[in-house]
């Protein structure tokens, strides 16, 4: 009960000017549904099939207006205002349908732009602690089913609107007919209660599945090369179709659970139409036109009735998706990144220097090691600085710290003696461009790639940054240049490719500090070679920051960092670490059996 009070106010907050307006048009449209079933009452006196409606509530006053006009005349208005009720309510129902059309489309909006909104704006340690599939599930399959579910919930108010005016109308006909047909609902509304329960039941195992399915798609379509190579397309087929038969057992289970209902709605709906009747004729001894009239209100009540069942059986089937996706937004709000403004008293701009770290320790887990431990160096403005080290030494921690991702633990980062924290962030990341080890590219030309995170670079701008990236002779010999479309995540281009359109799209930004995250571990050697102769002259004009997996790319680096287990071991240029005897980047230099890059 909770949480569909949640998701109501939820909804309504969103949308409160169409829900109230769309609350109006459904009320308007049941008093006129009510006033044209009650004109179907002089309609059938007057063609002899019910007696006089004049001692029809509602109605006498009215039609007795009529009586001085011949039969023809009474019937043509009749028919004109039962027209005009029935045009009147067609366009209500249309309206009534765009609005929840709006209503239902503008939440779902509303809700994806959230999740994005609290996923993108939270901690990176946040993110990095969710699945992707799970997120990527929430977007996609459990908004899907708030939406659906949002649709029957205006459905639903929609219903009980109209059945209470025509309720109404029934009561005024023969208040104990219709008592005994509302008895005989609710008795059997009571008896269904036991399938809300099973219908949360479901929603919670939908929502799982939901998840576990997304999950399963997204690393069965990660690994089908490896899955090729391995010849496992068998096995990988019977596991994919496990969890798809589970999604299919879930679906026919529900479609059972509502099947049920109907079943038990309609069957019984026949035994109240013989109680009624029965009882109307033997015992209440009513006005056949209001017994007429009854029958229709209640043959198009019942049905109402079992819709009713069915679409709350879908709410709350629906209901786990709503719970879910707002814990996940709670959670990713309440980690989000702080990133105000200069703190008071402080300068309202972050000078330009020397970056410094000084003393820094980080740790990943409280009850675990330190993933670094007392580091300090410097990335002095207009030079290059390397990382180098074994896997899991600690250099990728590095780069996040630098980027504001992770805060460390102890010690501080400061430019030009100003600490970079939360105040300064936002100024912070505008200067710095970040080349990942494995680079992400769109679905969509190169030169839209390009402009995606740097909307008002100019053409001249993109051929220069094309040039540095060693990238513009490969492009235009493409199909289409610039505009050849490259696929899901660049599929159209080779690694080595990929980076270098990436690399180009970090330099077009004219950074402050370009930060290259083993960057050049795809190029063949004549192309690492000539980003490597970019990076030097770049160096005379921006900082460098190169994570290096080979240390020939770093052969001219102004200062090399050696990091070892979290701690620095050695830092100075290739020659000095080089010839240093016994030292860690001697060894690493002699264990790689590398050559400088001359």
């Amino acid at each position: 009960m909770k949480t569909t009070i949640e998701f109501i106010r939820s909804l309504y907050h969103y949308s409160k000017r169409k829900f109230i307006g769309n609350i109006l048009l459904i009320t308007l449209n049941g008093l006129t549904s009510s006033i044209g079933i009650v004109m179907l009452i002089p309609l059938l006196s007057l063609v002899g099939i019910a007696g006089q409606s004049a001692d029809i509530p509602l109605l006498g006053n009215l039609l007795g207006l009529l009586e001085q006009y011949d039969m023809a005349t009474r019937l043509v208005v009749v028919l004109i205002v039962y027209l005009i009720l029935a045009v009147l309510q067609a366009l209500i129902d249309r309206q009534s349908s765009l609005v929840n059309t709006e209503i239902v489309q503008g939440y779902t909006r509303h809700l994806r732009e959230q999740l994005y909104k609290s996923a993108i704006e939270t901690e990176w340690t946040c993110f990095c602690g969710k699945k992707k599939s799970d997120v990527a599930s929430a977007f996609t399959n459990e908004i899907a089913r708030i939406a659906a579910g949002t649709l029957v919930l205006l459905r639903m108010l929609s219903q009980i609107i109209v059945t209470v005016f025509q309720l109404y109308v029934a009561f005024l006909m023969s208040v104990p007919m219709t008592l005994i047909v509302l008895i005989c609902g609710v008795v059997i509304f009571r008896y269904m209660r036991t399938t809300f329960k099973a219908s949360r039941t479901l929603g919670n195992s939908l929502h799982h599945i939901n998840q576990e399915f997304t999950g399963r798609v997204m690393e069965q379509l990660e690994c089908i090369k490896e899955s090729k190579s391995y010849g496992i397309e068998k096995e990988q087929i019977t596991s994919f179709s496990e969890i798809a038969a589970q999604s299919e057992k879930n679906i026919n289970d529900f479609m059972r659970l509502q099947t049920k209902t109907s079943l038990i709605y309609k069957v019984s709906s026949v035994v109240v139409v013989c109680v009624m009747f029965y009882f109307s004729i033997i015992y209440l001894h009513i006005n056949p036109s209001s017994l007429i009239v009854i029958v229709y209100i209640f043959a198009r009540l019942w049905p109402q009735f079992s819709s009713f069942q069915s679409n709350l059986q879908n709410v709350l089937a629906m209901l786990p998706a709503f719970t879910a996706l707002t814990e996940m937004m709670v959670d990713l709000k309440a980690h989000a990144e702080e990133l105000g403004s200069a703190p008071s008293g402080a300068a309202d701009t972050l000078p330009s220097g020397t970056v410094r770290f000084t003393d820094v320790s980080f740790c990943y887990d409280e009850n675990g090691g330190f993933a670094l431990k007392n580091i300090s160096f410097q990335i002095p403005q207009r030079s290059m600085v390397a990382l180098v080290g074994q896997s899991g030494a600690g250099k990728s921690t590095v780069v996040d710290l630098l980027l504001g991702l992770i805060k460390p633990d102890e010690g501080t980062i400061t430019i030009d003696g100003q600490a970079i924290d939360a105040g300064y962030m936002r100024q912070w990341r505008s200067r710095v461009s970040y080349v990942p080890q494995a680079p992400f590219l769109f679905n969509t030309t190169i030169r839209d790639n390009l402009l995606r995170f740097n909307p008002g670079a100019t053409e001249e701008e993109i051929n220069d940054a094309l040039e540095l990236a060693a990238a513009a002779e490969f492009v235009q010999k493409l199909p289409q240049g610039i505009q050849t479309v490259i696929g899901n995540s660049g599929v159209q281009l080779s690694g080595g490719e990929r980076q270098r359109v990436v690399l180009a799209r970090a330099l077009l930004r004219k950074p402050d500090m370009l930060v290259l995250d083993e960057a050049t571990s795809a190029l063949d050697s004549e192309h690492e070679y000539q980003i490597q102769s970019a990076l030097e002259k770049l160096a005379g004009r921006m900082a460098v920051l190169v994570i290096a997996h080979r240390l020939s790319t770093v052969y001219r680096a102004d200062n090399i960092v050696v990091l070892e287990d979290g701690e620095i071991m050695e830092q100075g240029t290739y020659g000095d670490l080089s010839s240093k005897e016994g030292g860690v980047f001697q060894k690493m230099v002699r264990a790689k059996g590398e050559r400088p890059l001359l």
